[in-house]
Parts: C-alpha cells; structure tokens; sequence
C-alpha cells in the first residue's frame, strides 16, 4: 500500500516551482501539525526577549523527518528564521514510500 502525502499551501511566488507544493508523508505532517502551536507559539515569546538569537531544528530517527517539516513550516508558513537543520538517522524517502 502507498503512503498517503499532504501538500503544503506554500506558494510564495519568489520560489522555484519544486519548492512551491512540497510532498510530505501525511503521518509526518500530522505529527507536526498536532504539536506546532505551542510550539510557535513559544518561538515568537522567546524570539521576542531575544530577537537575535537564531533558531536550529534538530531530530533524530522518525524526529528528523519532523525536523524537516518543523524547519519548513518556521520558515516559509510561520516566517520564524531558521538557521539550521540537524538531523541524525533520519528516514529516507524510499522506506517512507514502501510502508
């Protein structure tokens, strides 16, 4: 059976056209969607006391694929700055579409 994948709604008009509709595994989106209003939330609060910090995504395993999506979301749909992305094990596009 195929994964299922959610579109993003980015569509900036500056990007290349790959980067207009990236393909996320719906179960990667989810994951991040349930967690990220507190979590921007809390990001715009801290960015707020200290506006020159930068911000770093990090995750490991099935965390890093959310790293990814975490990272894609701050920048592009949250406008937060990302810095840097960090991941370690991270799940490759291969075994997400072959489960």
């Amino acid at each position: 059976h195929r994964a299922s994948t959610a579109a993003a709604s980015h569509a900036c008009g500056r990007c290349s056209p790959w980067h207009a509709r990236p393909q996320v595994h719906s179960g990667f989106y989810d994951c991040w969607r349930s967690l990220s209003s507190p979590m921007v939330e809390e990001l715009r609060a801290l960015r707020a006391s200290h506006p020159l910090a930068q911000v770093y995504v990090t995750g490991h395993s099935l965390g890093a694929a959310i790293a990814m999506v975490a990272a894609y979301e701050l920048q592009y749909e949250e406008h937060i700055p990302v810095a840097g992305v960090y991941t370690f094990g991270q799940v490759s596009k291969s075994q997400v579409s072959s489960k």
